[in-house]
């Protein structure tokens, strides 16, 4: 097919599910929609099933999103198609439109069955499947090991090469500080080795990799270093009256420098050697004639040659690593039987585009008709070659339907070998351009000031000549939110781009806490409006962002935010293990396991503790007034936790003990500090429940950690509290998100090319390399200039379509000159919502008590009109319901078969419920999943919940067959009378019911508060009156025998016992969690529901059968455990029904 140079403007419901295609998503315009559609399309429009489209995305969280948005789609269309309520307009339509009715739920049904098999993956994921799933094909050996961290393998590699090659070298041949240099540079040239990505050297090393040989030259070159010296000596000492009239000749200043020197040779060398040597070397030396200053140029030559024979030898050292250690290291990652993240892409790249695999082209091609490639700006060289091979270079009597969707604009990834020329490249192979043009995240004034911005330095805005026939180019976008605005005393902010410069950081930093407490601050009036229809509210901490070019500006800014307490958080990859807190846990885990007083006093005096009391009596503890034996007497009880492995206990009794929660609550800027302990406590009950540690091995286990640097997200801090604070993120983190409002530090600059670091260059031939600044040649440092000039650009673009309403770019004007953001500054015009001298307007004022006890309470007599507005909103069970602390539950390793699964093996949390739920709305009751199933659906259901476990897949149908058996043949007892749902017929089942109903309770909830209390339940105390819409879904609503039933499934973990399940201790896991209050209101949602469906028919004892709860880990076939029920009183439900509509 034809290429073509025209890009076209985007339409999801019409563009073409044919060819190969290329789509420019500049920022907010729906990216993650349209690829759920296009799926969406190909399934209704192709007949394609999901599991023969393949989409693929580089981050965990975009898959994640992707398989969020298309399950949501798929399950819209089938609600469509089977005439239940769509939410979607243009899924609607396209279900209408559809000319083949036939079948058509059956195949939207099987889409949602497969829904968990998608292949929606990131590009290691997919990688990783083609390798097992073609193994024969791509040579790959079998159950190998996925291992995601190599860095051991990495340290013990370094180690043996240093043991080898650098202890063995002479004392004084490198600095130490060059030593430490090298290991670091080795650690890099490891795992980028590992990617394949080599270090290349200076040009005049050849094949010559014998240190010895540069080290003679170096030991030459030192010796006459030192013999140059002291020729210089001793001819500053036998010529002084030449020197002081030469020092005469060259003016004031060069006699003034050097005179107080002439009389001692040392002095003098010293005060030559900082003049010659200085940044800007002073212009009198150029007028100096005197044979001394010819001597002292050839001694700095001499440095300059040791100089460079040093580097020589680093270059040496680290060629010698990758010839003789890389394939060492390769090997033993090999020998170990893992599979790297690396090796995946390189293996499958080496079998498709090296070795030419088109037999194994051919079975991936058939196996996947249409591929998605999202993100493609981030893709590296490797990827691209592979992806070119396999979906772009496809014979054309066979050609699929590919779609490569991203973003140039926003190829800020460099670092990890993002690759934007693959992107320019892929667009001229296509057969068609698309651009996406519509925004749908910022404001029109936000967007007509990035147009501005942008349009008007033409392809100088990303680094590009008018020139270049491959070239990133902005698109001009609309605003599908018109009527979103910012206001300021209710007047519409037309400007929306705000340039803010200052001499240094410092004033950068004030100025932006500053602005932020201008915009925070009641008086000024700055409020936003999303649309016509929603009234306007004030900005709020949590609408803002900073976004950073380093963490370090973050956290020196936050430190700003909390002198003028506004709260603030910063999101990074920093590890909780890293922080003080952890050392301090490890101190009060040591004083639990051995409960002396010494260990005991370590605790209380060098730990949060103490400072906690530091800060509430205005000194530290007095170590005279501690009652010692009821400390001892005290930690002996944590004792006996953590020895019978209930570390969680222990430390959340210790919490309970001091009073912790309250004492951090008091202080907005502890809660760091207390997010950090909680973190630790969870981390701690996860390793002791993963590898069944004991309390000491536990102990050896954070003290080590803490030392280490340890991979995993688990480990990253997580974030102390986002409810109502300012977010600080790096501009690489802000990816993809959006904010309000943005403040923007640190594209102002950019570095210079660091001497002692790898940069990474890539060849005309397209391969990557490594170098260091001396081996570069002026066409590889115009290169690196260049990349790093067009990157910045990028990421300025990427920081100015973060922001919804408003952007601040705060800069320093310290060599700001001639950088690319002055650059762009020079062209903006005018009339275009942007302010290039934006000054800050502090206010002074503290954003509100940096203590709890501070904040004042609301005059309700002067805000009861507003405030009833403001309680007005969406009410669910979750919303109303009293959250308790999660405590962590035992376990047991010594359990028959379905129960050692259905205890520990199958997963907790909220996935596994949300896969529970989807696989008993799809199963039919009244079938035995015990017994062989014919059907392909039947079976998918079963396999659904298979693992896959060090590369190899684990079958666990067997155990899911059996808990479909026992679930559906539990023994349900309700209001005298007893079934199973094993009699429910799919006809009389009602899954996912959603209700609405309205609340309109405006003036107390005390009312209901005594209604509840005939249930031992409440709501949340924040909730002072009800006013708007009680919403929910109904897990299941089935009739039988002439009654209805609410049931819902829970997979809460309770315990390895069925007695668990059973009784006062079900009861209990009902009130804990609050289950009575969501009864109580489903119960009232179905009794107004049967009202209006019946009329005048219905009656409350005789339609409704009541409320079922099965826990499903605790059903046994023929029993009662894990079933809860109970049918509340009529006369309760009615008055719970007027009392949530009562009006005064």
């Amino acid at each position: 097919m034809a290429m073509s140079n025209n890009t076209l403007p985007f339409d999801v419901r019409t563009v073409p599910l044919s060819a190969k295609n290329l789509v420019e998503a500049s920022a907010g315009t729906g990216k993650t929609f349209s690829i759920g559609i296009l799926i969406l399309r190909m399934i209704l429009e192709k007949k394609i099933p999901l599991e023969n489209q393949l989409i693929v995305t580089y981050t965990n969280f975009a898959v994640a999103e992707l398989q969020e948005r298309i399950r949501a789609f798929i399950k819209e269309a089938y609600n469509a198609a089977t005439d239940r309520p769509c939410h979607e307009p243009l899924i609607q339509k396209l279900i209408a439109d559809t000319p083949d009715k036939e079948g058509l739920k059956d195949l939207l049904r099987g889409a949602l069955l497969l829904l968990d098999e998608a292949p929606i993956m990131t590009i290691h994921g997919f990688c990783q499947q083609m390798l097992f799933e073609f193994a024969f094909e791509t040579g790959q050996p079998f159950q190998l090991e996925l291992q995601t961290n190599v860095d051991e393998f990495i340290d013990n590699t370094i180690n043996t090469f240093w043991r080898k090659e650098l202890s063995l070298l002479p004392v004084n041949m490198l600095e130490l500080k060059d030593m430490e240099t090298i290991r670091k540079m080795l650690k890099e040239l490891f795992t980028k080795g590992l990617a394949g990505t080599y270090f290349s050297g200076h040009s005049s090393i050849g094949d010559n990799l014998d240190v010895s040989y540069y080290w003679a030259a170096m030991q030459q070159a030192q010796a006459d270093l030192v013999a140059k010296k002291e020729m210089i000596l001793v001819y500053a000492a036998q010529h002084k009256a030449a020197l002081l009239a030469d020092l005469v000749q060259a003016g004031k200043s060069a006699e003034k420098a050097f005179v107080d020197k002439i009389d001692d040779p040392e002095q003098l060398f010293a005060q030559a050697f900082k003049g010659l040597t200085d940044k800007k070397v002073a212009g009198y030396f150029l007028k100096l004639k005197s044979p001394y200053w010819q001597l002292f140029a050839e001694y700095l030559a001499l440095r300059t040659a040791i100089a460079e024979q040093t580097h020589l030898v680093t270059d040496v050292l680290l060629l010698r690593a990758q010839r003789d250690y890389l394939p060492l290291l390769k090997e033993k990652i090999r020998q170990s039987n893992v599979l790297t993240f690396d090796a995946m892409i390189l293996n499958l790249h080496k079998a498709i585009v090296i070795e030419n695999n088109e037999k194994l082209c051919a079975l991936i091609r058939e196996k996947y008709k249409v591929v998605f490639i999202d993100e493609f700006q981030d893709t590296d060289i490797i990827q691209f070659q592979l992806f070119k091979k396999l979906f772009v270079d496809q014979p054309e009597e066979n050609e699929g339907t590919l779609f490569l969707i991203g973003d140039p604009k926003q190829s800020i990834y460099a670092f990890r070998n993002a690759d934007v020329e693959s992107y320019l490249y892929a667009s001229t192979l296509v057969s068609n351009k698309y651009s996406m043009n519509t925004n749908f995240r910022s404001s029109q004034s936000m967007i007509h000031a990035a147009n501005h911005f942008f349009n008007a330095a033409g392809a100088a805005a990303f680094g590009y000549e008018e020139s270049d026939t491959q070239k990133i180019v902005y698109h001009t976008v609309a605003a599908k939110h018109s009527t979103r605005k910012l206001l300021k005393g209710g007047v519409e902010q037309k400007e929306s781009l705000f340039f803010a410069p200052g001499k240094n950081e410092s004033v950068a930093f004030e100025g932006i806490c500053g602005e932020i407490a201008a915009l925070l601050h009641p008086a000024n009036g700055y409020q936003l409006q999303a649309d016509e229809d929603t009234p306007a509210r004030a900005v709020r901490p949590e609408d803002i962002a900073i976004l950073v070019r380093q963490t370090k500006f973050g956290r020196s800014i936050k430190q700003e935010l909390q002198k003028l307490n506004i709260p603030a958080v910063n999101i990074d990859d920093s590890k909780v293990l890293d922080t003080k807190e952890a050392q301090d846990i490890s101190l009060i885990l040591q004083a639990m396991i051995q409960p002396n007083i010494k260990n005991v006093k370590s605790a209380l005096y060098l730990t949060f503790l103490n400072e906690l009391y530091r800060e509430a009596a205005g000194t530290a503890i007095d170590i005279f007034t501690v009652d010692d034996s009821a400390l001892l007497a005290l930690f002996s009880e944590y004792h006996q936790l953590i020895m019978e492995q209930k570390i969680f206990q222990a430390l959340m009794k210790l919490f309970n003990d001091f009073n912790l929660q309250q004492q951090f609550s008091k202080n907005f800027g502890k809660q760091r500090v207390l997010s950090n302990i909680m973190q630790l406590a969870e981390l701690l009950h996860q390793q002791q429940y993963r590898k069944a540690l004991n309390a000491d091995e536990l102990w050896v286990w954070l003290r080590q950690a803490t030392g280490d640097k340890v991979a995993g997200d688990e480990f990253t801090l997580q974030i102390e509290s986002d409810e109502h604070a300012v977010q600080i993120l790096t501009l690489h983190k802000s990816k993809g998100l959006e904010y309000p409002i943005v403040f923007v530090y640190g594209v102002h600059t950019q570095p210079d090319i660091k001497e002692q670091q790898l940069h990474t260059l890539k060849t005309e031939n397209g391969n990557r390399i490594l170098k260091l600044k001396p081996d570069l040649n002026e066409k590889e440092q115009q290169q690196l200039l260049k990349n790093e000039d067009q990157e910045l650009r990028r990421l300025i673009y990427v920081a100015i379509t973060r922001a919804a309403y408003r952007c601040y770019i705060y800069y320093s004007t310290d060599k700001f000159a001639g950088k690319p953001l002055h650059q762009l500054m020079q062209t903006i015009p005018a009339d275009s919502g942007i302010v290039t001298e934006y000054s800050s307007t502090a206010t002074g004022a503290i954003y509100r008590s940096g203590h709890a006890d501070g904040i004042t309470a609301i005059d309700l007599n002067l805000k009861r009109a507003e405030q009833s507005r403001a309680h007005w909103g969406l009410y669910s069970y979750s919303a109303l319901s009293i959250k308790h602390e999660f405590e962590p539950k035992p376990y047991s390793n010594e359990l028959k078969a379905y129960d050692q699964f259905i205890f520990n093996q199958l997963e907790r949390g909220a996935d596994i419920g949300t896969k529970l739920h989807e696989l008993f709305e799809q199963v039919d009751f009244q079938k035995d999943y015990t017994q062989p199933q014919p059907d392909y659906l039947s079976n998918k259901l079963l396999q659904s919940f298979d693992t896959t476990e060090r590369g190899k897949e684990v079958d666990h149908s067997l155990q899911i067959a059996q808990l479909l058996h026992h679930v559906l043949n539990a023994r349900i007892s309700i209001n005298n009378t007893s079934f199973t749902l094993a009699a429910i017929p799919a006809g009389k089942r009602l899954n996912e019911l959603e209700f609405m109903f309205p609340l309109q309770q405006e003036q107390s909830v005390q009312n209901l508060l005594l209604l509840l209390q005939h249930y031992d339940t409440g709501i949340q105390d924040k909730y002072q009156q009800l006013n708007g819409m009680m919403t929910g879904f109904i897990d299941l609503l089935f009739e039988h025998e002439g009654r209805c039933y609410i049931l819902d499934w829970k997979s809460n973990y309770l315990g390895f016992e069925l007695k668990d399940y059973e009784g006062l201790n079900l009861e209990q896991a009902m009130h804990h969690n609050q289950y009575t209050l969501q009864y109580l209101i489903y119960t009232v949602a179905v009794h107004k529901f049967l009202k209006q469906r019946m009329g005048d028919a219905y009656d409350y004892e005789q339609h409704f059968g009541g409320a079922i709860y099965v826990f499903l880990r605790g059903a046994r076939a023929g029993q009662g455990s894990g079933i809860f029920t109970d049918r509340p009183d009529k006369i309760f439900i009615e008055a719970l029904e007027k009392v949530l509509k009562e009006r005064s």
